[in-house]
């Protein structure tokens, strides 16, 4: 008998590759980044938005592939392993967020999007701190009596959870999807390029 029965996880196949929408807009509509360092701030935040909804997919899939198995306790181990990734991916993405709205020269976050991103920053970063210094919380003796030592899936399938932090699968899909959102507006945002040289004048 498996862990959990089933993974109630939100499907975000819907969201397509950030860097692949930036890759269109860079062919079609000669869309450029900001110059330098500011630009390559950009172009991480987007490859690691990437990261962390592969990782959600995987995850997922992996965790739903356990559910219906004979319990194959790598199956188990493996989802839980990738959505810890996926965790701190999120929380780097919103850092990256945070860096860029207060960069000069990049493109503009507006101040309800950034709130609604630190809000998501500071919901995350407990756990995902938890999952990064459990041994020494194990060794300080800061880890109640019945509290994971290590992060796992709540038997309902819902709900990811180490120590005494909570994590919904809903919650985290819903803070993934913010993201998506800031990168697709950023995408959008950016100004051409100068035409390619010897285009026709008319």
């Amino acid at each position: 008998m498996t862990y959990i029965d089933s993974v109630v996880a939100p499907d975000l196949s819907d969201c397509r590759s950030v860097t692949a929408h930036y890759t269109l807009r860079m062919v079609f509509h000669s869309a450029e980044l900001p110059k330098g360092d500011n630009g390559r701030l950009v172009l991480l935040f987007l490859q690691v938005v990437d990261k962390a909804f592969r990782e959600y997919g995987a995850g997922r899939a992996v965790l739903d592939a356990y559910a219906s198995s004979a319990n194959e306790s790598r199956l188990y181990h493996e989802g839980v392993g990738r959505f810890e990734t996926c965790i701190n991916s999120v929380v780097r993405a919103l850092r990256l967020a945070d860096r860029i709205a207060r960069a000069v020269a990049t493109p503009d976050v507006n101040r309800h999007t950034r709130t609604r991103l630190i809000l998501a920053l500071d919901a995350l970063r407990p756990l995902r701190d938890a999952t990064e210094h459990m041994d020494e919380h194990i060794n300080s003796g800061k880890l109640a009596e019945g509290e994971a030592h290590a992060l796992m899936v709540a038997q309902d399938g819902a709900t990811l959870e180490i120590a005494k932090y909570r994590l919904t699968f809903t919650e985290l899909a819903g803070v993934l999807r913010q993201l998506h959102g800031l990168a697709t507006e950023i995408i959008d945002g950016l100004a051409a390029g100068p035409p390619a040289s010897g285009t026709a004048n008319g």
